[in-house]
């Protein structure tokens, strides 16, 4: 994931193709990373794909899908880091309710975001993100589970 970020096959991230700063949060643009010999989807050319809220208006239960990279409001998130984690959660520009979120079923929505800072691997949804860097390819997991990639 690129800071303006997302990864391939496991959104990975370096700095953002947007970041700025909003007071103490980062606005970014999640990316797919790509270098020159990165073969996507039995695809060796450049992608410029971007992490976007699947609905119109990024809404509670829209899932996160990829998308060419735009201007789009849907692509832009914020992202705060969550004191004792190492990581953060990130949320919609545009309704800072809700979270990202690895579900119960491995499925990626937004959901109302909670206080949560460790989660039973199989009991609960997780919504601490741990592993962006906003100035490097990062590789972004859920809290606790390091063996699991927040995969597109």
């Amino acid at each position: 994931v690129r800071s303006s970020t997302t990864s391939t096959s496991s959104l990975r991230g370096s700095n953002a193709t947007l970041h700025r700063k909003l007071g103490e949060l980062d606005v970014i643009q999640l990316q797919m990373y790509w270098q020159e010999g990165t073969c996507w989807q039995a695809e060796w050319r450049p992608r410029e794909w971007c992490l976007r809220c699947e609905g119109s208006t990024c809404q509670e239960d829209d899932y996160l899908v990829l998308d060419e990279c735009s201007s789009s409001s849907r692509q832009r998130f914020i992202y705060q880091k969550y004191p004792g984690t190492g990581g953060g959660k990130i949320m919609p520009f545009t309704n800072q309710d809700l979270c990202w979120t690895r579900t119960r079923v491995n499925a990626h929505q937004l959901k109302p975001c909670g206080n949560q800072t460790y989660v039973d691997r199989q009991e609960l949804d997780i919504q601490i993100i741990v592993g962006l860097d906003l100035d490097a390819p990062s590789e972004l997991h859920p809290n606790g589970i390091y063996d699991k990639c927040m995969n597109n």
